[in-house]
């Protein structure tokens, strides 16, 4: 599961790379633009990002999934710093 939510984060920040601004960035609905990409495949999968200052160049991003086991809930976060 770590495998697959780690190419799902990464999926994830390669998309916010390929935008033109950072204002761009913060600007997009991560969570609904992941919904729409259908890329979703693990039970109770969410994602949330997050930056420090919204205003900030570079700015630091905080991109958490979740997901659920049988017996648990998990949580990873992956921390990038991007600038333009």
């Amino acid at each position: 599961d770590i495998t697959t939510v780690t190419s799902h984060a990464e999926y994830v920040m390669e998309e916010m790379e390929s935008r033109l601004t950072l204002a761009n960035i913060t600007a997009t609905n991560w969570v609904a633009w992941y919904a729409d990409q259908g890329v979703s495949s693990l039970p109770g999968e969410t994602l949330n990002v997050t930056f420090t200052n919204a205003m900030a160049d570079p700015l630091d991003i905080r991109v958490n999934l979740g997901w659920a086991t049988k017996t648990r809930s998990l949580n990873e976060t992956f921390v990038t710093r991007m600038t333009k």
